[in-house]
């Protein structure tokens, strides 16, 4: 992946107005990429569902539905494990500590895999949420494929309805989950390395969003600063707060409305 040569600082004494814009663009970007190749294998698996549905006799019952997803369950932990992984990498050399910068384009120079802290903390992450994630992506597809056979009076009503499903409810459910798990990916790695550097020093964190379709709820949070170890309380749209340790994160199983498709991102500071 190139990057612009951009002096990049997630973690940083103080603020800067195009230090900020400039981890904002190279994140984004990191994102992108990643979410393009998730989507893409998304949309394979999706494909492959399909063609199982197509080869059955009658409409399919729950447990036959649930049977066709689940065979594709180690095939979307693996494209998310990967996808986690490469992330990981590009956002570590983000992070600078006081003696100075990791700028983007030293990317291959300071490879995550050589941090074996950030690492060993990375894969506690990917064990704690990926079982989670995967869960809900199946969950949604049963659920969906289960009402398209409950409305068909025949089997070739289901095909019908199932063909329309993967043609086009899956490849924007592709991109969907892309897009959500790409930034979650990249807000957990900032998260980890801003731990693993200068431990025992203290931090503060500043919610950010792009201002481009920033929902209510994330507007209100724009410069919002908590303790490393605090949660932001994040205002949901239909009242009520989350309890969230950066944008996109689910520790607190928070509601799906401040966590799909979001793009806010999280600025660390020195204390």
């Amino acid at each position: 992946m190139e990057f612009q040569r951009y002096p990049c600082r997630l973690l940083a004494v103080k603020s800067s107005a195009a230090s900020d814009r400039a981890v904002m663009i190279v994140m984004q970007r990191i994102q992108e990429y990643n979410a393009r190749s998730i989507s893409y294998n998304m949309r394979k698996v999706f494909a492959s569902m399909h063609r199982m549905f197509k080869e059955l006799e009658g409409v399919p019952g729950t447990i036959e539905i649930a049977n066709i997803v689940f065979k594709h369950t180690r095939w979307e932990t693996a494209i998310l494990t990967d996808a986690y992984n490469r992330m990981a990498d590009a956002v570590y050399p983000l992070i600078a500590d006081e003696n100075g910068l990791k700028a983007a384009e030293l990317y291959m120079e300071h490879k995550a895999n050589d941090q074996p802290n950030y690492k060993r903390d990375l894969n506690t992450w990917i064990f704690q949420h990926l079982g989670v994630h995967i869960s809900d992506i199946d969950d949604t597809t049963m659920g969906q494929i289960r009402v398209l056979a409950a409305q068909a009076a025949t089997t070739a009503d289901f095909q019908k309805s199932i063909k329309g499903y993967f043609a086009s409810d899956a490849p924007s459910r592709a991109y969907t989950i892309a897009r959500t798990e790409a930034h979650g990916a990249a807000t957990a790695s900032a998260d980890i390395s801003v731990r693993n550097t200068d431990v025992g020093r203290e931090k503060v964190k500043v919610w950010r969003t792009t201002k481009v379709n920033t929902r209510p709820t994330h507007a209100a949070m724009d410069g919002v600063q908590v303790g490393m170890d605090d949660a932001f309380q994040v205002p949901r749209a239909d009242g009520g707060y989350d309890m969230m340790m950066y944008p996109g994160d689910g520790t607190y199983a928070p509601s799906a409305g401040n966590v799909v498709n979001c793009r806010c991102l999280c600025f660390y500071r020195y204390a």
